[in-house]
């Protein structure tokens, strides 16, 4: 039996004999040999591990390799399975008919002399055989019926990563086999779709590494490299320049420059300057010159289209145009003018540059790139939170103080269990003696803004009480709040407030800095009498005024959307031009001290 489950013998008057050779390139080793018995054809390699490497060198276009015939090909795959991806690899070079000439060398590498005049005319080497197509090509239809179709189901069967697309491909990743593919009907290969050489679509191609292995791993990336070997003829005062990288077949041998065009891309010597579609660089990376070797690659592994890239003496340079899409077929390209001469590598030899480190340097230029972003984020959200410190951090930092039940969300003061207290029954001499107090504190914020120049943004700001108070406990003791009542006497102002108006008049004297501690109380004070303040104001109307509303809880604009937010940003303007870290934690830190100070006050209506 055969890997599909039909009995060898069937095969050849089943199907064609060119379907037969096609299908049995997906057989082991050890189905070869037991083919061998009924099919003659076969006996002649069936004692060979690398039956298919004549097959793989002609579509590969190299069926004279010169390679060692004891070479490893360095790949866990069957070879059925990499003659289903080989394509035709770049090898020989076209170029202009004068003044660039071929040399003779030992190496398997084609060497280019340039012998024109410098300075004159641009001329051009090119590939005979473009990279694979980004958009596919013409084939052969039997190819594309059994190669392109059946094979890219059983490639896609037999190797299950590949079938997620290039995102599933990593160094590495290529492991053994498992088993052969399930039976295909006969049926089912007939009119089967094309499958060309797309961005998605691994293939191989011919790599020698160092030591002797040929490297015939499916791959998503077409390289050649060029070594500027030496400069036979030293011209002065003038530019040399050497291009290396892709064109279509319409780009020029003569007078012009891969990059300078749309059909084309490059990578100049001289100024390092990668181009495209235009005489000036879209980029610049680094200049090179004799000694050098730099890489021009084709990655069709990306999801939208090819990365274009460069390397220089073996270190990835980035990817210089991605998503590349709706091109034709790209050709690897050098523009010369210098008196150079170049050794072209297509894989002959080994590369100095890395090939299968691409999806590790992608990998980390990706890392880079996502860390850069993640900083730039970081450093966006820290800046607006440095613009915004009233409610980035002072609000959430008293919030914090509250209990769950006085702010869900944010209260994180732990609720303590309170003695049963006797019916609160506030007086109305308790009340004036807490407008009093207020008053006194709320004096000395007015005059300590008064008299600070730093502090000139936050006077006349429509939060100050000190009118409305005066008003509020003239009426209160004349008994004309509420209407009716019996006056009282004004009592002095008791040891809460001045305890705090003396506090907040320490921390603002001086000629000093004013310290970071006082803008915590300013605006905690007025914050607090704009919220739970309004709510005392309304409770202590009901019970103790006939529901008179003070001008202490009365704002010329809307205190809450108007009045705080304007503060919050001369706050916000005055802490980011003046104020330190340290500044800004010392401010934090006295949130607790404020309420507390604050929160005594309201001891007299208790």
């Amino acid at each position: 039996m055969s890997s599909f489950g039909l009995p060898a013998a069937e095969w050849a008057t089943a199907i064609n004999f060119d379907v037969y050779v096609e299908i049995a390139a997906y057989f082991e080793p050890a189905d070869v040999r037991a083919l061998s018995a009924t099919a003659t054809m076969f006996r002649a390699h069936n004692a060979s591990a690398v039956i298919w490497e004549e097959r793989i060198a002609r579509s590969w276009g190299r069926p004279g390799l010169q390679w060692s015939r004891n070479a490893v090909y360095h790949t866990p795959l069957p070879m059925a399975v990499l003659f289903a991806t080989a394509v035709q690899a770049p090898h020989l070079l076209e170029m202009t008919a004068t003044g660039l000439e071929l040399v003779n060398s030992a190496s398997p590498c084609q060497k280019v002399l340039f012998v024109g005049e410098v300075a004159r005319r641009n001329r051009v080497v090119r590939s005979v055989v473009p990279f694979p197509t980004p958009n596919g090509g013409p084939r052969s239809t039997l190819r594309d019926k059994i190669s392109l179709g059946l094979r890219s189901q059983l490639l896609c069967r037999t190797v299950p990563f590949l079938r997620g697309g290039a995102g599933a491909v990593k160094s590495g990743a290529l492991g053994a086999v498992k088993g052969p593919p399930p039976h295909p009907s006969i049926a089912a290969l007939q009119g089967l779709p094309r499958w060309p050489i797309a961005t998605r679509r691994p293939f191989t191609m011919p790599l020698l590494e160092r030591g002797g292995s040929i490297v015939a791993a499916p791959t998503h990336v077409a390289y050649f490299e060029v070594h500027i070997e030496s400069r036979h003829v030293a011209v002065a005062h003038v530019m040399e320049c050497v291009a290396i990288g892709l064109s279509q077949a319409s780009f020029p041998l003569e007078g012009s420059m891969p990059g300078w065009d749309s059909c084309s891309y490059g990578y100049h010597s001289d100024d390092g300057g990668v181009f495209h579609a235009s005489g000036h660089s879209v980029e610049i990376r680094e200049p090179f010159g004799v000694g050098d070797v730099v890489g021009c690659g084709m990655d069709y592994g990306g999801p939208d289209g090819v990365d274009i890239f460069f390397t220089k003496n073996g270190r990835f340079l980035g990817t210089c145009f991605s998503n590349v899409q709706g091109v034709e077929a790209l050709y690897p390209t050098i523009g010369l003018d210098a008196a150079f001469t170049l050794k072209v590598n297509f894989g002959d030899e080994p590369f100095m540059y890395d090939v299968g480190s691409i999806a590790i340097a992608k990998a980390n230029a990706a890392a880079d790139a996502a860390d850069a972003a993640a900083a730039d984020v970081a450093a966006r959200r820290q800046a607006k939170k440095d613009s915004k410190f009233v409610s980035a951090e002072m609000r959430p930092t008293a919030m914090k103080l509250h209990t769950r039940s006085q702010a869900p969300k944010e209260g994180q003061k732990e609720e303590t269990k309170e003695a049963p207290m006797m019916k609160w029954e506030p007086t109305r001499e308790g009340y004036l003696q807490f407008l009093v107090d207020s008053r006194h504190v709320y004096t000395a914020l007015e005059e300590i803004c008064a008299s600070r120049p730093e502090l000139e943004p936050f006077r006349d700001t429509g939060l100050e009480r000190v009118a409305a108070l005066n008003t509020d406990i003239e009426g209160m003791a004349s008994g004309a709040i509420p209407a009716g009542s019996d006056p009282i006497p004004v009592p002095d102002v008791g040891e809460p407030g001045s305890t705090y108006a003396a506090f907040l008049r320490d921390m603002a004297d001086g000629e000093g800095k004013l310290a970071p501690e006082f803008i915590c109380h300013y605006y905690n004070f007025y914050f607090a009498h704009s919220a739970g303040g309004r709510m005392i104001g309304r409770k202590m109307s009901e019970m103790l005024l006939d529901g008179h509303e003070l001008e202490f809880y009365q704002w010329k604009d809307d205190v809450k959307e108007v009045l705080l937010p304007a503060v919050a940003d001369d706050i916000d303007k005055y802490v980011l031009e003046n104020w330190t870290r340290e500044q800004k934690d010392l401010c934090l830190g006295e949130t607790a001290k404020s309420f507390q100070m604050g929160g005594a006050l309201l001891s007299h209506i208790k």
